[in-house]
């Protein structure tokens, strides 16, 4: 997944220096200055194990907030049921 991602900034730093064929040099060092330290702070990124257990965390909060999202919309589907039951 870090290599898809590497690649995919790398081949819109291409594209862009391609498209931005016709400026300063200055301005294409500046920017691919820029792509080198996104590359290097997503390599980090992926390499740093702590960066892996929060992403773990996180998939497991987004689980619980969906679990907690069904059971409220149950509950929501059933309160005609329940209301009726009442009335």
């Amino acid at each position: 997944m870090a290599q898809q991602g590497a690649s995919t900034i790398f081949q819109e730093s291409r594209q862009s220096k391609t498209l931005t064929a016709s400026s300063s040099s200055v301005s294409q060092r500046g920017a691919s200055t820029f792509i080198e330290k996104v590359i290097a702070r997503k390599k980090k990124e992926f390499r740093d194990s702590n960066a892996k257990e929060n992403i773990d965390k996180l998939n497991q909060e987004l689980i619980d907030i969906k679990n907690i999202m069904h059971e409220n919309f149950d509950m929501i589907l059933n309160r005609d049921k329940n209301l009726s039951k009442i009335s």
